[in-house]
């Protein structure tokens, strides 16, 4: 029985129908035509917005006196715009080494030296002096004493190295007149909050 043999005008005629018809069923398994571009534009939309204004924030520490040993922490705000955020437990609260935000490493030790925690009660919700606000491309100081009554100078040796890191708890990104009372007594629940963990550069001392 012979085979049957098609013209080769027909043939290329049906190869390139099976191509379309191909096609026409992987485009309508795909919702919206474009579904992978959509879903990459959806993930880079949502990646921006959980960021925020925290990776901007810099945390950068310098000795500023020898006796007592000194470190000056500055916040930097690198973004385009203001920025507010909450002092408790930031690199600029007062009390950053009494909370465990600083830690003091001896030269050659494997691991921080082990200060004593303090628990404190804090206003909550808190005042509107708790805020700090950092216009864009301007910083923020604070200076931590390193004294006989919190640190165990013995330990510490000549050398010691200092590192703050925590966490944003309440970051906005805008300034303190645009922070409403009503966003104050329900922070922690504004869709516009921010929040992320920081970490300064490692700084050697010199105690004099």
């Amino acid at each position: 029985m012979s085979s049957l043999r098609l013209p080769p005008g027909l043939r290329i005629f049906l190869g390139v129908l099976t191509v379309i018809a191909l096609f026409t069923v992987y485009r309508s398994s795909s919702p919206h035509g474009s579904g992978p571009a959509f879903v990459a534009e959806s993930f880079q939309m949502e990646s921006r917005d959980a960021s925020g204004p925290v990776p901007g924030l810099e945390v950068w520490l310098h000795q500023s006196k020898t006796s007592p040993p000194t470190v000056t922490t500055t916040v930097t705000n690198k973004n385009h715009y203001a920025v507010t955020f909450l002092s408790y437990d930031s690199p600029l609260d007062n009390l950053a080494l009494q909370l465990g935000i600083v830690s003091i490493t001896p030269a050659g030790a494997s691991a921080p030296l082990e200060l004593p925690i303090l628990q404190v009660r804090r206003f909550w919700p808190p005042k509107r002096d708790s805020l700090i606000s950092i216009a864009p491309g301007a910083s923020e100081n604070r200076d931590v004493v390193l004294d006989e009554s919190r640190v165990p100078m013995g330990k510490v040796g000549s050398k010691p190295s200092v590192m703050l890191t925590g966490k944003w708890g309440h970051v906005w990104a805008k300034s303190k007149s645009g922070i409403s009372d009503a966003n104050l007594e329900n922070i922690g629940s504004s869709p516009d909050e921010y929040s992320g963990k920081f970490a300064s550069n490692k700084l050697q001392l010199t105690i004099g």
